[in-house]
């Protein structure tokens, strides 16, 4: 589901669904899409590393560049300048690797102290310093 703020009233409008249902995936804009990525397959089913992408000017999810390793309950955020940058979770609890959007080339970046899962992201730029902040 989307919620469209382009009429006079916002409204809830149908969209297509990911062919992977999955839960506790992270998710971050980037380019003028939506990447969606990991998650929870449900109980005893384990996580997944797959990544799909949504084209709003297609309406449509295609298959996206898978993450490294399975994981759940993580964080992404999109730099501003073509890549994902994907924290932490259940599975990959230190872990944090930036994704090349155009390429598709991951890079590990130095790992997450103390390790987290359940935590929120943002891409930030303080007195001329950008970073990813972790809460």
């Amino acid at each position: 589901w989307r919620l469209d703020f382009s009429g006079a009233k916002p409204r809830w409008t149908a969209m297509q669904s990911l062919s992977v249902p999955r839960d506790a995936a992270a998710w971050a804009a980037e380019e003028g899409k939506l990447f969606v990525m990991g998650g929870s397959l449900g109980t005893l089913s384990g996580y997944t590393a797959s990544t799909e992408v949504y084209d709003p000017s297609k309406e449509e999810w295609v298959v996206g560049e898978s993450l490294t390793s399975r994981r759940a309950s993580h964080c992404a955020v999109g730099d501003g300048e073509g890549h994902i940058i994907v924290t932490g979770g259940y599975g990959a609890l230190q872990s944090v690797q930036r994704l090349d959007i155009k390429t598709g080339v991951w890079t590990n970046l130095p790992d997450l102290q103390p390790v987290r899962a359940q935590h929120g992201c943002a891409f930030v730029e303080l007195m001329g310093k950008k970073g990813v902040i972790i809460v």
